[in-house]
């Protein structure tokens, strides 16, 4: 990558990419009352002036039962703030890889067969990084 690609860079896209390997998540769900299991990405904290930046760029935010706010994007909206901020990711970029690799798969698995094999990648991405934050 050259200089000039790296000063293109949206700044507040790096900053999402710092949030999310902080205090991101990516899940593989299916949504009640639907046949297909959809792509979720999350940033959860206490601080509402980060969620007010998130909403700029569409997330969904909701107050949880702790008193914590979590950012939410769904499917295509997801997708695109990963495909964004992978270039950035460090910590949980696996677990973005996957979820891309999801959704793009998803057009060409309608049936949702395939959608298990991610659901376990990524549960085995979270306890390998569970098991390393345990070693530090």
């Amino acid at each position: 990558m050259n200089r000039k690609d790296t000063e293109s860079v949206n700044p507040l896209i790096k900053y999402i990419a710092g949030l999310f390997d902080a205090l991101g998540t990516v899940k593989i769900e299916t949504p009640r009352n639907a046949e297909k299991p959809s792509l979720y990405i999350w940033i959860t904290s206490r601080h509402w002036e980060l969620m007010e930046v998130l909403q700029k760029f569409g997330a969904y935010v909701g107050r949880k039962a702790d008193g914590q706010w979590r950012a939410k994007w769904r499917d295509y909206h997801a997708y695109r703030i990963l495909k964004s901020i992978l270039p950035h990711l460090i910590i949980r970029k696996d677990q973005a890889v996957v979820g891309v690799e999801f959704l793009e798969n998803r057009k060409q698995d309608p049936t949702g067969e395939d959608d298990v094999i991610y659901r376990l990648r990524l549960k085995l991405l979270k306890k390998a990084d569970e098991h390393e934050s345990e070693r530090l």
